[in-house]
């Protein structure tokens, strides 16, 4: 029988290499799994068609497939191959033979390329759902969505959209922002229901089925659980205060008065704080058991004090007829103060629960009506349809019989996925097949995604060894870094492993409280917290066992690491102190991080493509990119910086209009893309209207005279007009030839910068046009559908750009020098981590087999549920592994320099990190800093060095890496031109840049963008205002954030003022009046139209336009339209107004609009 195959694949150790090795042997030799014993069949070229290959993005299913043909390329060419004595060793096989082979494998595979089973896990599971549509009850045209947010979105628009007063939905709203404004948080009410409706998406439900987590969610399911707990909560509490009365009467029994206990005097006697509270107790949360209460459990001679006259006879007393009872009651209190705890903060979480049902029912109208389906929901429709068990079914649909599986990145993989991945790896085992999972724990970093690197590091060994026994291989060599930078990455996460375990010791010694252990309470409670903690770091040293690499290299002190410990200034403002404790990089730090840029540039002579700068979240990137395109102005060599932030296709305005021109062209355009098309046509000059009707009409007669037929143009008042009704006659037109158009005769690109921004969106219709053969419309769609962070420009490298990028968005890329600015952030934020939730099930027979919301805290603290602490304490030590992981990560990108910079918080720089002023400090949770503290004084540093901004400790000496031996088993090198003769790539002559601070471009580019935002801003205002002091408040925030001159502002503010104070525009904030800001208007023919302010009284309707530039003559007929459509409403005599106001010189100017334009 096979065994399953486990790879623990470190950083830079030949993970694809190895791969491509697996599948090609598998290909090749004469039997899946020559060792089984089992007969030998004959050999057939087609076997790849019964291989899957699963891998978790595009870019690794893409590397795959090329070095999986590339490398039957060179063996069928007679090439040197650095894999062919691999090849010949694993297979057993003459070269002769291994090259007949290859070759008619890779016929096979070009004639079939679709066979190739190499693909991502979710368009593996796209492709079973739509196979299985019928047998799921789901419409044949439906569309698989990868993008949850949007239709989470699309689901609290419908929720809020249809609230009543008097549902329990609005009355959750409202205690949920007056919750929010309680505790000093925003009180908008969108990004609190999107954090809640993650709960809907958790791995615990994902596995239920779809009926059950609809019942689980229901408000009588909710209602019924509910009603459970204040039960159990009401019968705890009535329990223990029977023990107390109980107490009580034998105290009075036995002539034991209350002041007669020590520490009486002042009510914090061991009775008061036990006894005397529960019978007090009427809500809120039990007292917590004391010191003085616990002494009491333990010695009754601490019952009184040793002054006190007959004491020896009230301890006797007390010993032969108290003190048992007392003990009983305390045990008791323990564990009914747990359960009481538990139940109440559980039962008040459900309310805040109850919109999920309701939210749950939009989602799904939103995927019925827009005939899509979350990848989340197809995969567990496909669960609960198989039952997690016999997939064979699911396979004969989708035409394939999968007898091999190999999985990349194992360690992301879901507990979803897993279900409907495990039946196929015990079916290709059982008949012999291979089965192989490749990954590495230490690179987990998506458990935030639904990845449980616990699958890969213990079930599935667990499971598997039981049945077919598994076989693991640790692949120990580094071929990516520098022998030193290995050396120091294995010193630095050993260390910070112990740490790491501490840390969980540390959570775990919350998670059951000290005064339990006093008197060893509640032993289910220690039990499953030990377990827990036993568990998590048994599983955690398991994973980091293949820790330790080797380096292939000689050259054993090749390589550079050095720390830079920032000093921070003797006056440094406490204000920015602050910035810096919410996570903001320091101006130290990012001075230092253009140091070091510097240096490697000009005196180590790295290109800076090399260099590499990795941070946590995206908006860290921000600082160091603009500081990098300051920095450029006062260097004579510039270098660019490269990051994929900033090549988002909707940040350009070209795309944006080229967008709404598509819309209008499909006929589904709004008055923003009116506006938009306006704005472009502004910036184009020398055109009359008749003339630019002309032109347009010129270019249809000659690119498509079917169009026209040579009607003439009609006149028209505007640009605007003549262009619409151009671009309406251009929708009969192919999509692609459509867009070109558009590009001609509107005169795109704008600028040479925006062009690689309309090649790849023109790329998109291209791909999209030829894959659906659909209409414009259903592009825009899929394009609005798409996560706004992927429509973006695919990255190609320039030699002269600094990289600066994600952690995230690092993995599996490396660089010659690696930068990491950015390692003092929180573990676990105590603070975040409380307003998330998990649910589990409680211990304690009453509630362990409940599955029950429970927020993120341990110890004693308000919404600590103490029962669930096993698994909140589990959720810390997970969160505690991801932090390292993360850090794992960034510092195995680096092949031949690293360098980690951090400042001390509030603290100057240390001599020596062992000595470093900060360690133990306690933040929120556990900084990196304190994590790494001990684990980088350990490093044997060969250098200390300190200067007036920071000390460096060093490591090694810097060399580049050279390129891998031919003879290394596993080396892995970027393919040659002769390897890959396949294809050709031919590169669009395309230049991607930034305009730098101090040009032209620059400053007109950042005026407008600040007269837009000033814009925007006075919109908002002008629309939200109550009244004209109201305006003059906003505006002096305005001018206070010095988005407007203080003499723009009071003249301004003087101008509405007086504007504001006489009719018509007095009538705005008159109470006789009826105010309505940007109300939309549907017109008869399907259009929708907003003005931005509406006063309505019994005899007249007044419609104000709010204008921040020229007056234009389209303003005034946009106002008429509006006017006339209220009329059309049955409103009393509309009248229009277009109120234009000039930020910059604060002057206004009233323009009432005709009745007819």
């Amino acid at each position: 029988m096979a065994h399953l195959k486990l790879y623990d694949a470190s950083a830079g150790s030949g993970k694809t290499h190895t791969l491509v090795l697996e599948y090609l042997t598998h290909l090749l030799a004469d039997t899946a799994t020559p060792s089984t014993g089992a007969p030998i069949t004959p050999w057939m070229p087609t076997r790849y068609a019964s291989t899957l290959c699963v891998t978790f993005t595009n870019k690794a299913t893409a590397e795959l497939k090329s070095r999986i043909v590339g490398t039957l390329y060179s063996l069928v060419k007679a090439e040197s191959s650095p894999m062919l004595p691999d090849l010949v060793a694993a297979t057993g096989l003459g070269i002769a033979t291994l090259r007949s082979r290859a070759e008619r494998c890779l016929k096979a595979i070009l004639h079939h390329y679709s066979q190739l089973g190499v693909s991502t896990i979710d368009s593996f599971v796209e492709r079973m759902a739509k196979n299985l549509f019928w047998e799921i009850g789901v419409p044949g045209d439906t569309r698989v969505m990868l993008d949850q947010e949007r239709l989470i979105d699309d689901g609290i628009v419908r929720l809020l959209s249809n609230l009543d007063s008097k549902s329990a939905i609005f009355s959750w709203i409202r205690s949920l922002i007056l919750e929010n404004i309680e505790n000093g948080h925003p009180w908008h009410l969108v990004p609190a229901v999107q954090k809640r409706a993650q709960q809907l998406f958790q791995p615990v439900f994902q596995l239920m089925a779809p009926e059950e987590r609809a019942e689980f969610f229901s408000p009588a399911g909710l209602a019924q659980l509910r009603k459970y707990l204040d039960k159990t909560a009401h019968e705890a509490l009535n329990s223990l205060k029977q023990q107390a009365e109980t107490l009580e009467k034998l105290r009075l029994q036995f002539g034991i008065a209350a002041d007669d206990f020590n520490y009486s005097s002042n009510g914090t006697s061991h009775w008061d704080k036990s006894v005397a509270a529960v019978l007090a107790h009427t809500e809120g949360d039990l007292p917590k058991l004391g010191e003085r209460a616990i002494a009491a459990y333990q010695d009754c001679e601490k019952w009184f004090a040793k002054s006190m006259q007959g004491r020896s006879a009230l301890i006797s007393t007390v010993a032969q007829h108290l003190l048992t009872p007392y003990r009983e009651f305390i045990d008791n209190f323990t564990r009914l103060q747990a359960l009481y705890t538990t139940a109440t903060r559980t039962s008040n979480l459900l309310p805040h629960l109850g919109v999920l049902h309701d939210l749950r029912e939009c989602i799904n109208s939103a995927e019925l009506e827009q005939h899509s389906l979350l990848l989340a929901d197809t995969t567990s429709l496909l669960v609960a349809l198989s039952g997690g068990d016999d997939l064979s079914f699911v396979y004969e649909k989708m035409g394939s019989r999968y007898d091999s599986l190999l999985i990349d990145e194992f360690q992301d993989t879901s507990r979803l996925h897993w279900r409907l991945l495990a039946p196929l790896v015990h079916n290709s085992l059982a008949q012999g097949g291979i089965s192989l999972l490749v990954g590495d724990v230490k690179q987990a970093i998506y458990r935030w995604r639904g990845g449980d690197w616990q699958l890969l590091a213990r079930d599935i060994p667990e499971e598997f060894s039981r049945v077919f026994g598994t076989d693991k291989h640790v692949l120990e060599y580094n071929y990516r870094s520098s022998p030193c930078v290995v050396k120091f990455n294995n010193q630095l996460f050993a260390k910070a492993l112990e740490n790491l375990i501490a840390f969980c010791t540390e959570k775990a010694n919350k998670a059951y409280p000290p005064e339990y252990e006093a008197i060893e309470a509640y032993p289910e409670l220690k039990r499953a917290v030990d377990q827990t903690l036993s568990q998590f770091t048994t599983t955690l040293r398991a994973a980091y066992e293949g820790l330790q690499q080797k380096s292939p290299r000689e050259d054993i002190d090749s390589g550079y690491v050095e720390l830079l410990l920032a000093k921070e200034p003797e006056d440094c403002n406490p204000e920015n102190a602050a910035a810096e404790e919410e996570g903001a990089l320091s101006k130290t730090v990012v001075e230092l991080t253009l140091q070091q840029i510097d240096h490697l540039i000009d005196t180590e002579g790295l290109a800076p493509c090399d260099i590499a700068i990795l941070v946590r979240r995206s908006k860290s990137a921000v600082p160091i990119a603009n500081a990098i395109l300051a920095h450029n102005t006062q260097r004579a060599n510039k270098y660019g910086v490269v990051s994929q932030e900033a090549l988002l296709l909707d940040l350009s305005p070209n795309v944006q209009f080229m967008l709404a021109a598509l819309r209008a062209v499909a006929g589904i355009h709004s008055n923003v893309d009116n506006a938009l098309i306006a704005r472009h046509l502004d910036s184009l000059q020398g055109f009359s209207p008749l003339e630019w009707a002309s032109r347009l009409m010129e270019l249809s007669q000659r690119k498509a005279p079917h169009l026209h037929g040579g009607t003439p143009p009609k006149p028209c008042n505007s640009m605007v007009d003549s262009t619409l009704e151009w671009l309406h006659r251009l929708r009969s037109l192919p999509m692609l030839e459509a867009f070109d158009a558009i590009a001609e005769g509107l005169k795109l690109p704008t600028s040479p910068g925006e062009l690689p921004y309309l090649s790849a969106l023109r790329d998109m219709v291209h791909s999209f046009s030829s894959e659906q053969g659909s209409t414009l419309a259903a592009f825009i769609q899929r394009y609005q559908e798409q996560d706004a962070s992927k429509r973006m420009l695919p990255l190609s490298q320039s030699h002269s750009s600094v990289n600066v990028l994600t952690i995230h968005k690092a993995k599996g890329l490396e660089f010659k020098a690696v930068i990491c600015p950015e390692v003092d952030w929180d573990i676990i934020a105590l603070p975040s981590l409380q307003t998330e939730i998990i649910w589990a099930s409680p211990v304690g027979p009453e509630l362990q087999n409940l599955l029950l919301p429970t927020r993120l805290s341990l110890g004693s603290g308000a919404s600590n549920s103490p029962l669930h602490a096993p698994a909140v304490l589990e959720e810390h030590c997970l969160a505690g592994a991801d932090a390292l992981n993360l850090l794992y990560v960034a510092f195995t990108r680096a092949k031949d320099w690293l360098t980690i910079i951090y400042a001390p918080k509030g603290k100057k720089a240390a001599k020596t990190p062992a000595k470093s002023p900060q360690a133990g400090k306690k933040t929120n949770g556990r900084t990196y800093n304190e994590l790494l503290e001990s684990a980088l004084a350990a490093i044997g540093w060969d250098c200390e060095e300190e200067a007036d901004t920071h000390v460096k400790y060093s490591l090694g000496r810097f060399s580049t890496t050279p390129s891998a031996p031919s003879d290394t088993p596993n080396a892995i090198r970027p393919p040659s031109r002769a390897e890959r003769p396949l294809y050709t790539i031919t590169p669009l002559p395309i230049r991607i840049s930034i305009p730098e601070r101090g040009t032209l471009e620059y400053e007109q580019a950042t005026r407008r963008r600040a007269a837009r935002t000033l814009g925007e801003s006075l919109h908002a205002l002008l629309q939200a205002a109550n009244n004209a002091e109201d305006i003059a408040s906003g505006i002096a925030s305005l001018s206070a954030s010095e988005m407007l001159k203080p003499e723009a502002a009071s003249q301004l503010t003087a101008t509405i003022r007086q504007m504001a104070g006489e009719p018509p525009l007095s009538h705005l904030f008159s109470a006789d009046y009826t105010a309505i800001a940007e109300r939309d208007i549907l017109a008869q023919d399907g259009q929708t139209h907003r003005p931005d302010r509406i006063a309505i009284s019994g005899s007249e309707t007044l419609v104000v336009d709010f204008k921040f530039g020229h007056p234009q003559a389209a303003h005034s007929r946009q106002v008429a339209l509006y006017c006339q459509l209220l009329q059309e409403l049955g409103y009393a005599r509309p009248r229009g107004y277009l109120w234009y106001l000039r930020p910059d010189t604060g002057q206004g100017a009233l323009v009432e609009v005709p009745a007819t334009p």
